[in-house]
């Protein structure tokens, strides 16, 4: 059955036997399809919900941990000094944080309940916000603020919880604003009508409306917006001639250490190396050692997209 549902979404087959770097290697890693709506990446979304389901075999993590433990003593000294230049605790980057002045923060998530959870409990009761932008339109983002300050326990955004988040974010900041910044049904006819671009042009647009000089941002969004790369939102606010062009910007990625497979061999790597952490942030991530990279089968490139990886712990287990 699992080789029909590989073959039926088209999902690679990776084996490090036919790796030039796993010459000798017996062993084989294989994706599969997300157990949501629809077929997913190898890399995002492995899990719909890593609540309720199991990871699925892989090995990538105990593969680049071989290569590293086989490697010249002094290689493996660089890595490690690189690594613990890299990799900061929760507590000590949200220090750094709330120092760095950072005019624009894009938070790219997946939006799921464990993803909600986090940051509301950990992420923006650590960090105050002036401005939060949701990816949601102004009026259903309005009765988002009502329905939240009244208490109402669960409020749906983009089929997650947005509730506790937002009385997170007030508790931090009684004086923050809450905005929706998605496309409005005028800039989508518009945008259809004289082919203008794409979804992102109009957040750009709506962002850029409530910006307010001297204040802190957060933009909670979907991980591709806040990636660097691309036409997507944040290449559009941090290019020459972007109205937040001299701003403090910083793109980060949300991850849950359970649900994709970067962040879930990543994490099994580290603790092989004699990193205890279930939480952690990737600092810096255009640093990180090529070796790794290589040792990663270059999926490890996908961390650059963000200038900074937030791993979290939802609370499943993997081995």
């Amino acid at each position: 059955m699992l080789l029909l549902r590989v073959h039926m979404y088209g999902i690679p087959v990776i084996r490090l036997a036919d790796s030039p770097i796993a010459e000798g290697l017996n062993e084989s890693i294989r994706g599969l399809p997300a157990s949501g709506f629809q077929p997913g990446h190898l890399l995002r979304d492995t899990l719909k919900n890593d609540e309720q389901q199991g990871a699925p075999f892989t090995d990538i993590g105990r593969f680049a941990y071989r290569q590293f433990s086989s490697s010249p003593v002094v290689l493996r000294s660089e890595v490690m000094s690189n690594l613990d230049g890299l990799i900061a605790t929760l507590p000590d980057w949200f220090t750094w944080l709330n120092h760095a002045e950072v005019d624009f923060l894009c938070v790219g998530e997946s939006h799921q309940d464990n993803y909600r959870r986090f940051l509301a409990r950990s992420f923006f009761r650590e960090y105050p916000v002036d401005v939060l932008f949701l990816e949601a339109k102004g009026l259903p983002t309005t009765m988002m603020k009502l329905r939240s300050a009244v208490g109402e326990k669960e409020i749906n955004l983009l089929n997650a919880d947005i509730a506790e988040v937002i009385r997170a974010t007030k508790a931090s900041n009684p004086d923050s604003r809450i905005i929706g910044i998605e496309e409005s049904s005028r800039q989508e006819s518009e945008r259809l009508n004289y082919g203008s671009g794409g979804r992102d042009g109009s957040i750009y647009v709506n962002i850029v409306q409530h910006y307010q000089p001297g204040a802190t941002h957060a933009a909670l969004l979907g991980a591709l917006h806040c990636n660097d790369h691309w036409d997507w939102l944040y290449t559009r606010l941090e290019r020459s001639g972007s109205a937040l062009e001299h701003a403090n910007l910083l793109n980060i990625r949300v991850m849950s250490r359970n649900k994709d497979l970067l962040s879930r061999e990543f994490s099994r790597f580290l603790k092989l190396v004699g990193y205890s952490h279930d939480n952690y942030v990737i600092t810096k991530t255009d640093r990180l050692h090529p070796k790794l990279h290589e040792w990663f089968l270059d999926l490890s490139e996908n961390f650059t997209k963000y200038e900074a990886v937030v791993v979290f712990d939802s609370g499943a287990r993997s081995s």
